[in-house]
């Protein structure tokens, strides 16, 4: 039985499929997250009118931003 895939060449299937990551590292997800949820959050405080909070929320979300290059 040994797990290989029906027609085949004789591959197991947990080679690919079995601990593979994708290409992007879980850190560098979370800097994006980051960096969209204040993104998002600026834009609808600054439609709300409060200039101040969504400059600063910009400041963090760039600051946040520089550590995904």
């Amino acid at each position: 039985m040994g797990g290989w895939a029906p027609g085949t060449t004789g591959e197991p299937l947990g080679r690919w499929h079995r601990g593979h990551n994708s290409a992007v590292p879980l850190p560098r997800i979370s800097w994006i997250v980051t960096v969209a949820i204040c993104l998002v959050a600026a834009a609808l405080l600054l439609l709300n009118g409060y200039l101040g909070y969504s400059g600063v929320l910009l400041a963090v979300g760039a600051a946040a931003a520089v550590n995904l290059r």
